[in-house]
């Protein structure tokens, strides 16, 4: 029976004869009274939730509110009243549902996960399950906005970190970890493509959000929280490859005026780390030592520098250890300046006096050679900046840098960035805004713009401004450009360009024209530029010092916008234009030049930014574009193969001139050429990866390192012809690529393709090579296959984890390291009975050599509520050499069944409290005490 009355329930009677009285119900009723009525009548329900509709206006939609969230909403903040426990259940079942039929039919309402991020903040935190967090991951995917879901996510994180308890640390823990996820994508600069890590969420809420949290998750999470922000930052760094120029994009760790970037994604996971670990120190600083050290262990140098901020913020909690450790010579070069400068201008007074005369041997050994030869002006310089942060100290510095000051005959000027930009001035002017050209007529806007002489004049309008406004002039009035582009054709190369970039970036953006009818003249537009007596495409055409547009730029447009205008055939140009684009490219490849390859050159990014190279990808394209519409019309395309085979044979041959684009190139899309003609591409492997041919194969080599498939075929060519192994030898390939190659003899063993009983087995080579650079990415990649569904991993793991086992030299530090990183294998795992036990016994106790505890660890809480003894024999050998008492969860779920397996197992629950007690740490005691306390209760 309702507990409204009669009065009410009338109202609800009329609300459902009229949508507007509804509305205005939902956003005035107040208290849990409604709720009962309410969900009876069906408006709670999943399906009612509004999906996006199209706006009038195309490609855009309109996201509608869903009234009853209103009410929800204003209910839900009587949910954390106890008595309400079951309202508060109902509530997250309508948040659990309705979500999940969102993401069952695939589409979001970023209006009613803000209604919902409001509603779960005041349900009880107890009800609410990790597994929950998956839904909040799908509300920040939202397509059409996410600020202020996660400005609402941001206030109940908040809230939990100040719970203080367990359960609302686990939630805030994994909200932080769903929260801060990246994506990263390619965006197009200028010619040339360039990847960017996003967040689900703009700069703006990314710092509100840290404001709230970032401090107070390193109090709360500590270590834990300072792992997921290190994890993502190094995750990010390697997608990006940046890191190495970390001083460009971030020139000071703290806020500082030279931060000029974005404040992107990379930024916010800066200060993030940079904040958590502050926060740790705050409560432990113990801890955080260990933490600091860790990061000052990173291979990273962004990660190192956040250390060394951190350090110089923290020095009175420092030991002399870690004083030790920042004071490093590795840390005295231009990528650390400024944090190192600052750490020894606040602290450099307060240091030992063996820590002072170490700091100074290594200012005067650092040396700046020319050629091989020092240059000891510049050496005295290079030591000057460094002398500058502590010249004040004591009279024996004071000397030295007057004796530094008398060598360069100049004071260093900002001694703490290693470069500095001031502020002032920004960005070109033109003498003409696109209000001024738009009335001109196509032939006086030629005449204009051919005819202007740039004055020469630094910050005064000129001709780069100029190119500039013309490209957005095209932008605005695109049909009144390609109406007229045989009188543009005369245009001058900067203009050419920039009228051509211009129709990439329409194009891209789906700009509503006649493609069917600019296409055609766009190429015609082409190919008339190409044929002009004064375009060259063998010589790179003068641009007077001016930062515009040459020749090679405009073959490089050329490249991009046919590339573009055929790479997805869900937007893609008429099949007539085929022939045409393909003249173009023929035409250009025939005459352009290739870039000078070095035997250090990243040779897939020389070739991907060359004219020549971005001509070759937009004729593979072409070709793929060509070949795949007519095999969907006919089953076959053989015969459209056969207009490109010609050419990608002329191709092939270039390397002989010294030409290595196309070398590099075909190896990068080999699975493209499989798909063109597998018959082409397996007869000419021998010209391709041609071992005579050293700067040919390593190019390719370099381009096949950027596959991501593993074709049998290929593999075994290059296996039998020694390929991998050579490659894996080679001092010019770089570390980062050769792991593909790692990965791809990993994936063979899996696929039970490199038997191990097999002498000519890849695998067994590495292993007998020993080398523990090649043995750490085996290691690591198949550890990443572990949620993946490859068939019998576990036997394969099994099979290999002895013989890895038996390199393990615990003398080393490098072998120390290894059996670290063995300890990620034990999520393989599934018994304690035999050998398993020993590989875990034999490793546990050098887990945190390389920091890997938490992976046995969590191992070890999966397996100890079947082997609780077996376990607690692991964990007291982790123990050791161990002092890490994380991951929480894990020692608090082994505690609990070696308690529940008896007498026996509570003694040895204190025995390994003990062992923490030695190591200093009194956690795990007080979780132990915390657990048999809660045990003997419920008994009771």
């Amino acid at each position: 029976m309702s507990d409204l009355s009669p009065r009410e329930l009338d109202v609800l009677d009329r609300m459902a004869r009229s949508n507007e009285l509804s509305d205005l119900f939902f956003r005035h009723a107040k208290g849990l009274k409604w709720f009962d009525d309410l969900e009876g009548r069906g408006y709670f329900l999943a399906d009612k939730i509004p999906p996006p509709q199209p706006a009038q206006q195309e490609g855009y939609v309109n996201v509608p509110s869903w009234a009853a969230t209103n009410y929800l909403v204003q209910a839900s903040s009587e949910l954390l009243n106890e008595s309400n426990i079951i309202y508060a259940s109902r509530f997250l079942d309508i948040i659990r549902d309705v979500t999940n039929y969102s993401l069952e039919k695939d589409f979001g309402n970023y209006k009613v996960w803000l209604q919902f991020a409001k509603i779960i903040k005041n349900i009880p935190n107890k009800l609410i399950q990790l597994g929950d967090l998956e839904l909040v991951k799908y509300w920040l995917n939202d397509r059409y906005d996410r600020g202020l879901i996660v400005d609402s996510l941001g206030g109940w994180v908040s809230d939990l970190l100040d719970d203080n308890s367990e359960s609302s640390g686990q939630l805030a823990k994994g909200m932080i970890e769903k929260i801060f996820e990246f994506d990263v994508i390619t965006r197009m600069t200028g010619s040339s493509e360039k990847k960017e890590a996003v967040l689900r969420f703009d700069s703006y809420h990314a710092n509100k959000l840290l404001e709230m949290i970032g401090f107070k998750a390193g109090e709360v999470l500590q270590g834990e929280v300072i792992e997921i922000f290190q994890a993502r930052l190094e995750g990010m760094l390697e997608a990006l490859e940046n890191d190495r120029w970390s001083v460009i994009w971030r020139s000071a760790i703290e806020e500082h005026e030279q931060n000029h970037g974005n404040d992107d994604a990379s930024d916010i996971l800066v200060k993030s780390l940079r904040d958590s670990l502050l926060g740790y120190f705050n409560v432990d600083p113990d801890g955080a030592r260990i933490m600091l050290a860790y990061l000052l262990d990173s291979q990273f140098v962004t990660v190192h520098r956040i250390g060394l901020y951190v350090a110089g913020e923290q020095f009175e909690n420092l030991n002399g250890e870690l004083i030790d450790l920042v004071t490093d010579e590795r840390f005295f070069t231009d990528y650390y300046r400024h944090e190192q400068w600052w750490f020894l201008k606040k602290n450099f007074p307060h240091f030992e006096a063996e820590i002072k005369t170490k700091t100074i041997s290594i200012i005067q050994s650092l040396r700046i050679s020319d050629d091989g030869i020092e240059n000891p002006k510049s050496s005295a310089y290079a030591q000057l900046n460094w002398l500058s942060a502590i010249k004040g100290a004591d009279d024996s510095v004071s000397a030295l840098y007057i004796e530094k000051n008398e060598i360069t005959g100049v004071e260093p000027e900002n001694p703490d960035f290693s470069s500095y930009m001031s502020v002032g001035w920004s960005g070109p002017e033109s003498p003409f805004s696109v209000e001024e050209l738009r009335p001109l007529s196509p032939h006086e806007l030629v005449e204009i713009l051919n005819n202007y002489k740039d004055p020469g004049s630094f910050r005064e309008p000129g001709l780069e401004g100029l190119v500039k406004t013309f490209k957005e002039l095209v932008k605005v009035e695109p049909r009144f450009i390609y109406e007229h582009l045989g009188i543009f054709v005369e245009l001058k190369l900067p203009f050419v360009y920039e009228l051509i970039e211009a129709f990439v970036e329409l194009w891209k953006e789906k700009y509503d024209i006649e493609w069917y009818d600019t296409w055609p003249e766009l190429l015609e537009f082409v190919t008339g530029v190409m044929n002009k007596e004064s375009f060259s495409l063998e010589v790179e055409d003068s641009s007077n010092g001016l930062f515009v547009a040459t020749g090679n730029w405009v073959v490089s447009s050329i490249g991009r916008l046919i590339e573009e205008g055929c790479k997805s055939d869900d937007h893609a140009f008429e099949r007539s234009n085929i022939a045409p684009a393909r003249e173009i490219l023929r035409c250009i490849l025939q005459k352009q030049a290739g870039e000078k390859f070095e035997l250090d050159s990243d040779a897939v990014m020389v070739a991907i930014n060359s004219p020549r190279g971005r001509c070759l990808a937009a004729l593979i394209n072409l070709a793929l574009f060509e070949c795949r519409q007519e095999h969907k019309a006919t089953g076959d395309h053989s015969k459209e193969w056969a207009n490109y085979n010609e050419l990608f044979d002329s191709e092939l041959l270039k390397a002989d001139a010294g030409e290595y684009e196309f070398a590099t190139i075909v190896a990068d899309y080999i699975h493209n050429f499989l798909y063109l003609s597998e018959t082409w591409l397996m007869s000419n492997l021998s010209t391709i990866f041609d071992q005579n041919n050293y700067l040919r194969w390593l190019s390719a080599m370099q381009g096949y390192s950027y596959s991501s498939r593993l074709h049998p075929g290929i593999y075994n060519y290059l296996k039998e012809n020694g390929d991998f192994l050579k490659a894996l030898d080679d001092k010019n390939l770089k570390e980062r690529r050769l792991d593909t190659f790692i990965q791809f003899i990993c994936l063979s063993f899996l696929q039970g393709d490199e038997p191990l009983d097999d002498t000519s087995s890849l695998l067994l080579s590495l292993i007998d090579r020993g080398n523990q650079t090649e043995l750490n990415q085996i290691i690591w990649f198949i550890w990443t296959l572990r949620d993946k569904s490859v068939e019998n991993i576990q036997g394969k793991v099994f099979e290999l984890f002895p013989k890895l086992l038996s390199l393990v030299d615990s003398e080393s530090k490098e072998g120390r390291k290894l059996a670290s990183s063995l300890c990620r294998w034990s999520v393989y795992i599934d018994n304690l009975d035999g050998e398993q036990k020993e590989w875990l016994l034999d490793i546990a106790q050098y887990s945190e050599e390389d920091h890997n505890a938490s992976a046995i660890m969590e191992s070890l809480a999966r397996l100890s509520a079947r082997y609780p003894f077996e376990s607690y024999e692991i964990w007291a050998a982790l123990l050791t050499s161990s002092s890490y008492d994380y991951p929480d969860e894990s020692i608090k779920v082994i505690f609990t069944n070696l308690i529940q397996a008896g007498p026996d197992g509570v003694v040895k629950a204190k025995d390994i409290a003990g062992l923490y007690l030695k190591h200093g740490l009194e956690r795990p005691l007080d979780w132990l005490t915390d657990i048999q306390k809660s045990r003997a209760d419920s008994v009771l």
